[in-house]
């Protein structure tokens, strides 16, 4: 069926946060389509993946070798980000060895939802070889 909608970042997140939202669900990796526009831009491929992985994907498609470079760099956790994910489970752990529900680290509160993705970070810098 076609329903006449257009190809963009707009009309894609929400069939983008379903698929991620299920695979969440079932507690396995969310992998976002290709990059569609031209297939050998960087940039357009880097902003593609970037929201890919804001939105939660673990990875992305590559329909051409000139997009693997953008793709893993959107999705290789840099040494700030791991340095970060870091100090919140670090504090986060003693919080909870404290039996307090909740913590403040760098001026940021963090709660229980936070901690998985931080987890997830460092595991994807440690396979990635990326240290903080």
């Amino acid at each position: 069926m076609q329903t006449g909608g257009a190809l963009t970042p707009a009309s894609l997140a929400f069939p983008r946060g379903a698929i991620v939202a299920a695979a969440g669900a079932v507690g396995c990796q969310a992998i976002d389509a290709p990059f569609l526009g031209d297939i050998k831009d960087p940039d357009g491929t880097a902003a593609d993946a970037a929201l890919a992985k804001e939105l939660g994907f673990s990875g992305k498609v590559a329909f051409h070798p000139a997009q693997v470079a953008p793709i893993n760099a959107a999705f290789t956790p840099t040494p700030a980000e791991v340095a970060r994910a870091a100090r919140i489970v670090q504090a986060w752990e003693v919080a909870q060895a404290a039996g307090e529900a909740v913590v403040v680290t760098d001026g940021e509160f963090i709660a229980l939802d936070l901690v998985p993705r931080m987890r997830r970070i460092l595991e994807l810098a440690r396979h990635a070889g990326v240290e903080a």
